[in-house]
Order: structure tokens, then sequence, then C-alpha cells
């Protein structure tokens, strides 16, 4: 009777997302036709729509955002087959982008679901609303995001066919290194902490805890990323010669954009630009530090962890107050995450897997993303997404252990709160896909149509 009633709520709870999916696609799709294809939205369709006319990357291309295009050129050709020309092109490729998203949620939300699917619903739900900088179509930041997420949700879930599941979460990181080339060093990190574990088991010391840090994992990864690599030196020798190609790499790195600092450099401006990122937000993350510094020091933190999530939600809550209603979407990502560690820290049994498959990964890419963008802050926003990717799973995880616990009111009340925080996140979101519309007025304003063009339909 036990496994049926499970199986009846899990049941509920994919019909529950799916219904909710379908609204927000519903949602995006009549939104579509509203605001102006600035120059950063021509930009981002013009790199796979260049390549798709016969350029070739490095050579005719010295742009360091370029090798994104390779990723959205398999679409770019089969859009341009089924529809020949560019009148139109942006408003299509927002409708693309739509499917494409929710497409990529339901994924994050039958790969979570392995894990808890309340937590999933909700997770997958924060992913289909966000849309980095506002801007609702294909771009790097947007498909490395789902790169990254894909790949480190596949390989927190792969149990049944584990060797595949990583085949693709090596293809995954191959499309995140092509977006985003600073995050080759998630790779290497991988490489390094598996000889690391390889190392210490043939020492008689510990084996690596989980499956994707151990060699024949980084095999399968390993073969993933070299499929991808392999398609793309094929696509760039068949436009040009490889002599050809070298002379034009070294001008890449020109980009006065995309330029290499020192690793105390990105320290440094990584902590400033999250101490100056609101007002007050110093007094705000000093009081955050002081609570972590309590919870890690007390003992007996598990008896008092209702008072102390209370406490720590209320600080996330006051630090996104001015994030509320912004312009740009990216900053509601960073409370949540910090929130998550809380929980995570919290938790009688911890979700370590998680931890450091997904939320660590994520503090990874979102550093690499801070030099990857002249963005710089909000750059590293959009890259803790996927720490409250993780934290989303953190807080339901915390929250079932109080109330198994069953002590009445406390429970509860900090149940109700962590509640009403996920509904703030998902209904920010909302109300900022609703109201903001990047380089453009706000929605009264959106009257008139175009109906030649490139932009024809918006």
């Amino acid at each position: 009777m036990g496994a049926t009633r499970r199986g009846y709520k899990g049941t509920g709870t994919d019909a529950a997302f799916f219904l909710l999916l379908a609204a927000v696609l519903c949602f995006y799709l009549w939104l579509a036709p509203y605001g102006w294809a600035g120059s950063d939205e021509a930009d981002y369709l013009a790199e796979p729509y260049r390549m798709a006319q016969g350029d070739c990357f490095f050579v005719d291309n010295w742009d360091c955002g370029q090798l994104y295009g390779f990723v959205m050129l398999p679409l770019m050709r089969l859009y341009l087959r089924i529809a020949p020309g560019a009148d139109g092109i942006f408003l299509h490729f927002r409708l693309l982008y739509a499917l494409f998203s929710c497409l990529v949620a339901a994924l994050i939300y039958l790969r979570g679901r392995r894990i808890s699917r309340p937590a999933a619903l909700v997770a997958a739900l924060m992913l289909a609303l966000y849309a980095p900088l506002s801007i609702r179509t294909f771009s790097y930041n947007a498909m490395g995001l789902y790169a990254m997420l894909c790949m480190c949700m596949t390989v927190c879930t792969a149990r049944e066919h584990p060797f595949r599941d990583h085949v693709f979460a090596g293809v995954c990181l191959a499309a995140l290194v092509l977006c985003f080339p600073f995050t080759v060093s998630l790779y290497l990190l991988w490489v390094l902490a598996v000889l690391v574990f390889a190392l210490r088991e043939k020492r008689g010391g510990q084996s690596a805890p989980y499956y994707a840090l151990t060699p024949r994992a980084l095999l399968a990864v390993t073969l993933g990323v070299g499929i991808l690599f392999v398609l793309f030196c094929v696509h760039v020798l068949s436009r040009a010669g490889l002599r050809e190609v070298i002379a034009a790499f070294p001008n890449v790195f020109r980009d006065p954009e995309h330029q290499l600092e020192s690793v105390f450099w990105l320290a440094k401006n990584v902590v400033y630009c999250v101490i100056v990122s609101a007002p007050g937000s110093e007094r705000t993350l000093i009081l955050c530090g002081a609570l972590a510094a309590v919870v890690l020091l007390d003992r007996g933190r598990l008896k008092r962890r209702a008072l102390y999530l209370s406490a720590a939600a209320v600080l996330c809550a006051v630090y996104a107050a001015p994030f509320a209603f912004s312009n740009l979407s990216n900053e509601l990502m960073l409370p949540l995450s910090i929130l998550g560690v809380f929980a995570y820290i919290l938790a009688e049994q911890r979700q370590k897997e998680l931890f450091f498959l997904l939320f660590v990964p994520g503090l990874i890419y979102a550093v690499c993303m801070h030099p990857s963008s002249s963005l710089r802050y909000l750059a590293l926003c959009h890259g803790f997404a996927v720490c409250s990717t993780a934290s989303v799973f953190f807080l339901f995880h915390v929250l079932d252990e109080l109330l198994r616990e069953k002590r009445g009111l406390p429970q509860a009340a900090v149940c109700a709160l962590a509640a009403l925080v996920l509904a703030a996140q998902l209904g920010l979101e909302l109300h900022s896909r609703l109201t903001v519309f990047f380089h453009d007025e706000g929605f009264a304003a959106l009257d008139t149509r175009i109906e030649e063009g490139v932009q024809k339909g918006l």
C-alpha cells in the first residue's frame, strides 16, 4: 500500500510539473514578440549565421566569443533550410528558445526527481523562468548555463547507465567550454581529482567516493569531450588550412574584453563585486558570515537548526530585497545560493554527492564567468544559477528532516518561511520576465509591430 501511495504521489508531482511547464511555455510564446532586438541579441545570432554562410572560425572572425557559434550551428543550418533568408529571424529564434529552455527544464526535472521530486519541480521551474540578462533568446550565457546544468545533473544522478551518462556529460562539458573557454578549468580540476583518488587508492587509502571521480568515469567524459572536439576540428579544417588557422589564432587573444588576469586579481575582484553588490550588502554579508561561524562552532546546532535556518532565510531575504525589482534577473541567483549553504550545513544527513558534484562546480563556473564577460558582477551572479539549483535540493532536504522531527510549531514555521522564500524567488523571476525587456521600454510602451526585415513580427 505504501508503494502504491508513493507511486501515486510521484505521478501527481510529474503531472503538476508538466502542466506548470506547459503554462510557462505558453507564457514565453505569448511574450516572444515583445521587445526590440538590440545589438546583443543580434550578435548572438550573427555568430552562427555567419558560420552557416561559410565563414571560418579564427580566420574570418577574431571575436573571443565566436566558439559559441559552433554549438548553435546545427540549429541555424536547420532553420535556414526550412526558412531561407533572414526575415523574422529574431522572433523565430525567440520561439525556438522558449521551446528549448522548457526541454532543458524537463531534463533537469527528470534527472532531479531521482533525488527529490518536489525539489526537482521547483528547481526546474526556477530555471525555466530564468533568462540571463532578461534576454529571451539563444546566447552563450544561456547555452553555457544549460550545458553546465545538464552535465552536473547527469553526473549526480548517473545510476543505471553511468558510462553512457558520463559520455553525455562530456559532450555537455565540451559545449560549455565552447561557450566559455575559461571553463576548461572544470575539466582540468576533474582530472586532478581523479588522479588524487587513484593515487590514494593505490597506496591503500580511500577510494573515490563517487563514480564520477573514478578513472572509468573520466574516460567516458573525455570520450564525450573528444567527440565534439573532433567534429569542431573537422568543421574548421574544412573551411581553411591548418597553417592559416594557426596564423590567425593568436588574434583571438587580443580581444580587450576577454584578457587573462592573475588569480589574485580574480579573487579580489570577485569578493569586491559581491560585497558592493547592493546598498547595505556589506552589513548583511557580515551578519551572514557571523551566523555561519556560530552555526559551525555550535556542536548542538541540529537542536537549534530551526532557529538558525530561519535567521539565515531572513538575512538572505534582506540581502535580496534590493534585487527584487531589478531590471536584470541575474542578481536573484546569488541570495538563494547563500541560503543553500546554511541548509546543507544544518542537514543531519548531508547531500555530499550533490554538494561536490553540483554546488562546488557551480562555484567554479561562477568564478569562470566573472572574467568571461565585461559585465563582471552580473556574469558572476549568472554563474550562481547552478548553485541555486543545488540550494533548492538542500533546502527541501533539511525541511524534510525538520518535518520528520515532529516537534510542532517551530518546524512548521520554518517550513512556511522556506516555502515563502521559494515562492518569492519564482514570483520575482516571473515578474522580471513580464516587465523587463532588455534595452527597451516597459510593456505598456511596446505597441508598434515591425512588419519587415530581420525584426519582422516584433
